[in-house]
């Protein structure tokens, strides 16, 4: 009687291997490309953002005939109540979220406005689209906690925004420190007009990349080091400890509190960041996405020149600005100083092409 020999099919364990370093190999060549199309999204997105915001700031114009101010001022023109971003909020989809301050505390009372208790509610809600999706920023502290005359706030997560208006190229934005023919678009407690910006909305900044958080901003220059002085160094653990976190509170403005005081749990100080400068304190260029530097001093909008931010983005080597018209361009770091100082003024007259950026 004859047998039929079954045979089982298998691989063997060459076979095997072979297939599973062909996976490999295809997994290799995808990745990068699914890293850039993810890229290539955030990108889009982050754009979109800023043509929203850029929209938000237009459409503000057009029912108050000026741009908001940087921010507004409190008590004794010394602490920021309210910030031009929590102005704009009913032309980003946030009136329900506008609705819920009380602007009419910290004009003239002892409390900036946004240490009212009650406002609480409304800084610890999240503005999508003051989000850069490209950031993977530590965002803000797990808790916030700040005591005051008008009651104790205490929330977790304050909403921050990763885009800054543009100061121009005066190293003070304070109206009695001025550099009349550096100034930008937005500058403390004053609003602007389009008509004010002599060299044209499209040829001058509007709002551009301002990404907070430690884990986006590792590198710090020393207090007091700038121009040819500047370094950027890696950030120490003091240092992760003291102010400069860049963690752009949206709707809080200009305000610091002093050693020991509870603004932001192990922290002693907060700095609104919501405003870059296209040169530092010093006068010298700031180009973007140069570290930060460590403060020095106070920046009391009552002083002289104060420390200012940069633009500063997710993406290596360029950052994204929305112009006064809009239209939102990238920016390399290599840009010449002069037009990129050029760029963020409103009426120095300068003779610049965008599209040589």
């Amino acid at each position: 009687m004859l047998r039929t020999r079954r045979w089982r099919n298998a691989f063997t364990l060459v076979e095997l291997l072979v297939v599973i370093a062909i996976i490999g190999v295809l997994v290799g060549l995808l990745l990068p490309a699914v890293q850039q199309a993810r890229a290539a999204a955030q990108r889009m997105q982050s754009s979109s953002n800023l043509r929203q915001i850029a929209q938000a700031l237009h459409n503000y114009n057009a029912t108050h005939n000026v741009l908001p101010a940087i921010f507004h001022g409190g008590y004794g023109n010394r602490y920021g109540s309210y910030t031009a971003y929590s102005q704009i909020l009913p032309y980003l989809d946030g009136v329900q979220n506008y609705d819920l301050f009380n602007f009419s505390v910290g004009s003239s009372t002892g409390s900036s406005g946004w240490a009212y208790g009650p406002n609480s509610t409304a800084l610890g809600k999240q503005i999508a689209v003051f989000v850069n999706p490209a950031a993977g920023r530590d965002r803000a502290p797990t808790g916030f906690n700040y005591a005051s005359s008008w009651g104790t706030m205490d929330y977790v997560l304050p909403c921050v925004v990763d885009y800054r208006l543009s100061g121009g190229a005066s190293p003070s934005l304070n109206p009695d420190y001025l550099d009349a023919s550096k100034i930008g678009m937005f500058k403390f407690y004053e609003p602007t007009k389009f008509s004010d910006v002599a060299d044209g909305l499209s040829k001058t900044f509007m709002v551009g990349d301002g990404v907070g958080g430690d884990a986006a901003n590792p590198y710090i220059a020393p207090a007091g080091a700038y121009g040819a002085s500047r370094i950027c160094l890696p950030r120490t653990a003091a240092e992760s400890g003291n102010a400069v976190h860049y963690d752009n509170y949206a709707y809080q403005a200009w305000a610091f509190g002093l050693s020991g005081s509870s603004y932001m749990q192990d922290q002693t100080s907060v700095w609104g960041s919501i405003v870059a400068t296209t040169v530092d304190k010093g006068g010298n260029f700031y180009p973007p996405n140069d570290c930060a530097y460590e403060w020095q001093g106070s920046p009391d909008a009552t002083t002289g020149a104060q420390q200012m931010a940069n633009f500063r983005g997710p993406h290596p080597g360029f950052v994204n600005i929305a112009m006064g018209d809009g239209a939102v361009r990238s920016f390399t770091d290599s840009i010449d100083p002069e037009t990129y100082q050029g760029l963020s003024t409103v009426a120095g007259n300068e003779i610049v092409q965008v599209g040589l950026e």
